[in-house]
């Protein structure tokens, strides 16, 4: 008989409740993602990555079978993913954990970087989380990618990394930093022959940091105008205008007060001159330069030259 006194395995009381709801095919039907994902987070926090890796191949299987991946070969990637983890400090509990994984040298002090699992790893991907020290020798965050990773179709050894969103820490904004932590990202995605690319990209300040990297929009964005305001009486840093079309509504009020930006119908007087501002493209992906080689020479070379471009654009940019 189990001592009364034992703790609770909640991830093994998630697991029983599962397999009778799938055992009733009445109520099989009312499994959804959510369903899947609460169990992998309990699986997680008590680190059952066995038993996570066999939720998610369940939860993915839709997924695994229009992109013909064979199921097993997904078992066996996802209990990896897991168990990889362990090979890193862990900072932190619950859905506040990282795992530390890399330092960057940017200017006289030091980022850490970490990475922090979504709800469903194997479907989602992770967080690039960023840290560094204070004044005072205290860690604190200084902000975090959203990234969704994704296996090149018809390929088994390339990956898309794509950035999703990123957060900067407000207390540290001006400072230069999402140049440094998209530059991160990027030297990450070379030393793990990931490829990067942007998901529907709808902030404009992130928009115009990926150009400076060499990403182009895909068709069908909404071309604009960003500049910087001199003198505004609301205080916002940013102006946004787009000669195509009215910007009404096509921003988020969250976005615009992150961004510190405000819609223009017009470029104020000061910023009507030839080059004043800078070009960026909202409402769209982006792709970059730097492609998966399709087998052939030319392509295998021209692979070789884009990436050493957008090292140089890493280096100056940490």
């Amino acid at each position: 008989k189990k001592n009364e006194q034992d703790p609770i395995s909640w991830h093994k009381l998630a697991l029983e409740i599962l397999e009778d709801i799938e055992s009733q095919s009445d109520m099989a039907k009312s499994i959804t993602d959510q369903t899947y994902n609460s169990i992998i987070s309990a699986c997680g926090k008590e680190k059952a990555w066995e038993a996570a890796s066999l939720v998610a191949s369940k939860a993915s299987n839709s997924i695994i079978s229009s992109n013909n991946i064979d199921s097993s070969e997904n078992d066996e990637q996802t209990s990896s993913y897991f168990s990889n983890l362990d090979t890193f400090h862990k900072n932190g509990r619950g859905n506040d954990a990282w795992w530390e994984i890399a330092e960057y040298k940017s200017g006289e002090r030091s980022i850490i970087v970490g990475i922090q699992p979504h709800r469903n790893p194997k479907r989602n991907g992770m967080s690039l989380v960023f840290y560094r020290d204070d004044l005072e020798g205290n860690r604190v965050k200084v902000g975090r990618l959203l990234l969704k990773n994704d296996r090149i179709p018809s390929s088994k050894e390339f990956y898309f990394s794509s950035i999703i969103g990123m957060e900067v820490n407000s207390r540290v904004r001006g400072e230069g930093l999402s140049k440094v932590l998209v530059a991160i990202w990027l030297d990450i995605c070379l030393q793990t022959e990931c490829f990067p690319r942007a998901a529907m990209m709808n902030k404009p300040l992130i928009s115009l940091v990926l150009s400076k990297f060499g990403f182009i929009p895909d068709d069908g964005g909404c071309k604009c105008v960003l500049v910087r305001l001199e003198d505004d009486d609301d205080e916002h840093t940013f102006g946004l205008y787009s000669p195509q079309k009215s910007l009404d509504g096509a921003l988020s009020h969250r976005v615009l007060r992150i961004q510190n930006i405000k819609l223009l119908r017009m470029l104020p007087e000061s910023s009507r001159q030839k080059g004043a501002g800078a070009e960026v493209v909202i409402k769209t992906t982006f792709r970059h330069p730097h492609k998966p080689p399709d087998g052939n020479r030319d392509s295998d070379e021209e692979v070789q030259v884009e990436r050493i471009l957008l090292k140089d654009k890493i280096n100056a940019a940490l």
